[in-house]
């Protein structure tokens, strides 16, 4: 019985910690990035209902949108070498060659 109280105490202090922790996103938009946290006082765009919901009421307009697009450019690759293959116990090196293209991916946030 001890064990339980123990325990049930132990979830009671830490439960507030993860309670507290939240889930937090600070990259929602490119002002509140420029301004590392200090967004959530005088947010006016689309990304007001995540950093401060009450801020909503403030707007002018009823309709906001927003959005962003990140572009990944990879550049292409040769490799010569020796590999070891996992499913070789003997330890031995064998050649290896691989080329990669460039690629080019569009990642909406």
């Amino acid at each position: 019985m001890r064990v339980v109280k123990s325990f049930v105490g132990f979830l009671a202090l830490t439960s507030s910690l993860a309670y507290a922790s939240g889930f937090k996103i600070p990259e929602q938009s490119l002002n509140s990035t420029a301004l590392s946290g200090a967004y959530v006082a005088k947010t006016y765009g689309a990304d007001t209902s995540y950093f401060n919901p009450a801020n909503m009421v403030w707007l002018e307009d009823g309709n906001f949108i927003e959005g962003s697009l990140e572009v990944g450019i990879l550049p292409s690759y040769t490799y010569n070498g020796k590999t070891k293959l996992p499913i070789d116990p003997s330890g031995t090196m064998y050649p290896n060659h691989e080329e990669g293209e460039d690629e080019t991916a569009f990642i909406p946030s």
